[in-house]
C-alpha cells in the first residue's frame, strides 16, 4: 500500500504521545459561591407558557406553522408576507394569522429579550440663529440596559459548556514553568481583579466594541454607530460565532454633523468627542454601582453567583480607540510615547485613568497651559464615561486589532506599498500573474495593483504568497524585514499562546527594526512614526492581560454590522430608519429565542438528556454511541494531573486513528486532476 494512504495501528501509537496538556493552578481565595438555584431564561419562558394555557410553539398553532413563520419573518418583506396571506393556498391551509399585521402581532407576542429605550439628546451649539439664541439640535440615542443584556447571557442555557467564572493560571509542564494564555480567565487581568472582589464574588469581565458603518453604499449619509456587548466568561470560541448571539448589541450611538457648531475643524471634532462620551456614559451608567457591590444573576447552570460586572476590553479600530482614550490621532491611545518615537522600539509608561483626569482638571481650571496640554496630546473632554468605573483601567482595556492595525494597516497599507515602490507596479503584478497555480494558495491572476476593494480575507491570502513574490526582486535586507513582519503577524492569530511564543513575537519585531532603515536607505521612507507599527509594541502585554488576542479581533464587529445594522436598515422604508430596525431586530431576536427555546424543550423531554442540573454528575457506562462521539468532538476539558491527561490524550488518538472523516464539501474545486495528484505527491513522508 502507498505510504501517504497508510494509516498507523493503534498498536503504534507510542505510550507517551501526549497533546494540549494542561497543568491548572486554581485561584487560591473564595470564589464563586452559589447562593441558591433559580430558573433559567428557558425555564422561566416555559413557566410563563403554562400560565397562560399555551403550548411551547405558541401563539402559533403547531410546530409547522411556526417553521413556515419563521421563514416569512427571516426572508420574505412585509409586502410579500401581505401577498402570501391573500393566496388561495394559504387560504386552504387555514394558518392562525390572516395578514401581515396579524403575524406581527403574534410575533410581538413570542418572548423578548431587553428593551429598547429611546433617550433625546439636545446639543446645544456655538452658533447664533436668527433669532439671537444658540443653535440646538436633537439627536436620538437608542440603548439597552447593559445589567439586562449581561443577565440574558448568563441566563442562557446553551451556553453553559462554555462557561467559566474562576481565574486559572494554565501551564504546559506540571513544574509550573511554561505558561499558556488562550481564554481570558488563564490571562493576568481576571486573576489580578479577582483579589480586588469580596470572598465568594466573581468577575464578569464586560467586552465592548464599537464601530461606526455606512448603511449604504449610494448614500454616504446613511450611518449608524452599532455599540456591542459580551462577556469574557463565554468562551471565546463561542463569542465569535454570530450565530450563537454570545455578542449582543447594546445601543445605537448618534450619528450626526453637528452643524450647529461653527466650521472649525478642531470644534467640530472636539464636540464629537464629547457627544460619543456623553452617550456611552448613559448606556454604561448601570454598570458604575453594579461592578462596585455586585448583582446575583442567574448563571447557565441554574445556580445563582454574585457576579460584578467589570469593563475589561474595548473592541474597536485605531480612531475609535483614541476617541475611548481622549487623545488625539497623533498620540498612542495606551502609552505616553512621544510622537517623534512612534517608530522606534522603545517602551513607554503606559497611560492611567488617574493620570490623565489630574491633567483634564488642571487643563479645565486654567491651571496648565494651552502648548503643555497640546503636547500631552489630550483632548479637552472633562467627563470621560470610564471615569466613573471604578475598577476599569480604560488605556488597558483598549485590546490589540490585528485585522486593521496588521492585516490592512502594517501589511497591505505600508509593507505592501513600500515593496510596490521598490519593485514596480507593473513587475510586481507580472509576478503575480506569473505564479504558478497551485491548491490552496490564491491565485492573484490580474495582479494587484488595480485592485480596489480588499476584504480582510484578500489581505490574509495575499500574505501567504508575497514574500515568494518579491523574492529575488528586492534587496536581501527588505525580504528580512518583509519576513518578519508577516512572522508577527502570524504569531499574532494564535488561538494559544505560550510564554516561548511570546517571546517569539517580541524577537520578531526587534528583528523587524533591526532592518527596517533598509527602507530609508532606499528612499522609500523617511521616517517610521505610524501609529499602527507603534501598536506592535502592545501586543504581549495584551495577551498576558486578556488572552490571545483572536478573541478581540475586530472583524467579529464587522460581521455583526450585516445581521445586526445593513440587513436591518434594507428592512427599513429609508426614511427615520433607525426606530424602524430597532423594531426589526426586536423581532428578529424574538425568533432566535424561541428557536432556541423549543430546541432546549424538545431536549429536556428526551429521557436522561439532562444531568439535573448537577455539576458533579458523570453519563453513565449506558451512554449511546453517539453519546460517545459528541463526547470525543467535544472541547478537551482541563485536568489537574498528567496521567488523567494521558489516558484522554490516547483515548482520543485511538479513536481519531480508527475513524474516517468525509468533508461535506469539495475541498479542492475547479481544481485540475494533475494538481490533485500534485498535492497528493508533496503530501507524502
Amino acid at each position: 500500500m502507498g505510504g501517504a494512504n497508510r494509516q498507523p495501528r493503534v498498536e503504534e501509537v507510542e505510550e507517551e504521545y501526549d497533546i494540549w496538556q494542561r497543568f491548572v493552578h486554581s485561584y487560591p481565595g473564595q470564589i464563586m459561591s452559589t447562593l441558591g438555584q433559580a430558573e433559567t431564561l428557558f425555564e422561566t419562558i416555559r413557566r410563563s407558557q403554562e400560565d397562560e394555557g399555551l403550548d411551547p410553539w405558541g401563539p402559533f398553532e403547531d410546530g409547522e406553522e411556526w417553521e413556515l413563520v419563521k421563514w416569512l419573518i427571516r426572508h420574505v418583506g412585509q409586502s410579500g408576507i401581505e401577498e402570501f396571506t391573500k393566496l388561495p393556498t394559504t387560504r386552504k391551509l387555514q394558518p392562525s394569522f390572516t395578514s401581515n399585521y396579524t403575524l406581527m402581532k403574534a410575533v410581538d407576542k413570542l418572548p423578548q429579550s431587553s428593551e429598547w429605550k429611546l433617550k433625546g439628546v439636545t446639543i446645544e451649539g456655538d452658533l447664533l440663529g436668527t433669532d439671537g439664541q444658540r443653535q440646538t439640535e436633537d439627536v436620538e440615542l437608542w440603548m439597552h440596559d447593559p445589567i439586562d443584556c449581561i443577565r440574558e447571557l448568563m441566563a442562557n442555557p446553551t451556553f453553559r459548556d462554555a462557561v467559566c467564572f474562576e481565574p486559572q493560571r494554565v501551564f504546559d509542564d506540571k513544574e509550573g514553568m511554561m505558561r499558556r494564555y488562550d481564554e481570558m480567565w488563564t490571562a493576568d487581568w481576571w486573576w489580578e481583579m479577582q483579589g480586588h472582589l469580596p470572598a465568594g464574588a466573581a468577575v464578569a469581565p464586560i467586552i465592548l466594541a464599537s464601530n461606526k458603518t455606512s448603511l449604504s453604499q449610494f448614500r454616504s449619509d446613511q450611518e449608524v454607530w452599532p455599540v456591542y456587548l459580551t462577556v469574557g466568561n463565554i468562551s471565546k470560541d463561542v463569542r465569535r460565532q454570530p450565530s450563537k448571539h454570545a455578542c449582543i448589541l447594546l445601543g445605537y450611538l448618534p450619528t450626526t454633523k453637528l452643524e450647529c457648531f461653527s466650521s472649525s475643524r478642531n470644534s467640530g471634532s472636539l464636540q464629537r468627542y464629547r457627544l460619543f462620551h456623553y452617550c456611552m456614559r448613559q448606556i454604561l451608567e448601570p454598570l458604575v454601582e453594579a461592578g462596585n457591590t455586585g448583582i446575583p444573576m442567574t448563571c447557565p447552570d441554574g445556580y445563582v453567583r454574585q457576579l460584578h460586572p467589570i469593563l475589561a476590553a474595548y473592541v474597536a479600530g485605531f480612531p475609535e480607540q483614541c476617541l475611548v482614550a481622549c487623545c488625539k490621532e497623533s498620540q498612542c491611545p495606551k502609552c505616553v510615547v512621544p510622537r517623534q518615537n512612534r517608530g522606534d522600539l522603545v517602551t513607554s509608561q503606559p497611560q492611567t485613568p488617574n493620570h490623565t483626569l489630574e491633567n483634564l482638571g488642571k487643563y479645565q481650571e486654567g491651571t496648565m497651559e494651552q502648548k503643555e496640554f497640546d503636547d500631552k496630546g489630550l483632548c479637552a473632554v472633562y467627563e470621560p464615561f470610564w471615569a466613573t468605573l471604578l475598577h476599569s483601567d480604560i488605556f488597558q482595556c483598549i485590546t490589540p486589532d490585528i485585522l486593521h492595525q496588521l492585516h490592512k494597516g502594517v501589511f497591505k497599507d505600508h509593507i505592501v506599498a513600500w515593496c510596490t515602490e521598490i519593485v514596480g507596479e507593473e513587475e510586481l503584478d507580472a509576478r503575480f500573474k506569473a505564479m504558478t497555480s497551485y491548491s490552496g494558495l490564491r491565485h492573484f491572476k490580474k495582479g494587484i495593483s488595480k485592485r480596489k476593494q480588499w476584504t480582510g480575507g484578500d489581505q490574509k491570502e495575499l500574505q501567504r504568497v508575497f514574500l515568494g513574490v518579491i523574492a529575488g526582486a528586492v534587496d536581501s535586507r527588505v525580504m528580512l524585514a518583509v519576513r518578519r513582519i508577516l512572522d508577527f503577524v502570524y504569531y499574532a492569530q494564535y488561538q494559544s499562546h505560550t510564554e516561548d511564543t511570546l517571546q517569539k513575537m517580541d524577537d520578531t519585531l526587534k528583528l523587524f527594526h533591526q532592518n527596517k532603515a533598509v527602507f530609508v536607505d532606499l528612499g522609500h521612507r523617511t521616517h517610521f512614526n505610524i501609529p499602527k507599527i507603534h501598536s506592535m509594541v502592545h501586543y504581549t502585554t495584551s495577551i498576558q492581560l486578556f488572552g490571545s488576542a483572536d478573541g478581540f479581533n475586530t472583524e467579529l464587529p464587522e460581521r455583526l454590522h450585516i445581521d445586526l445594522a445593513k440587513r436591518a436598515y434594507r428592512a427599513s422604508n429609508k426614511r427615520d430608519y433607525v426606530v424602524q430596525m430597532t423594531k426589526w431586530l426586536r423581532r428578529q431576536e424574538s425568533l432566535h429565542l424561541q428557536d432556541l427555546f423549543l430546541t432546549w424543550h424538545q431536549h429536556s423531554l428526551t429521557p436522561d438528556s439532562d444531568n439535573g442540573g448537577d455539576p458533579d454528575n458523570t453519563p453513565s457506562e449506558s451512554d449511546s454511541d453517539s453519546e460517545n462521539e459528541a463526547a470525543v468532538n467535544a472541547p478537551i476539558p482541563t485536568l489537574h494531573t498528567d496521567v488523567s491527561m494521558r489516558q484522554l490524550n490516547r483515548f482520543i488518538m485511538i479513536n481519531k486513528i480508527c475513524g474516517y472523516y468525509l468533508p461535506s464539501s469539495c475541498p479542492l474545486p475547479n481544481t485540475p486532476v494533475s494538481q490533485v495528484q500534485d498535492a497528493i505527491i508533496h503530501s507524502e513522508p
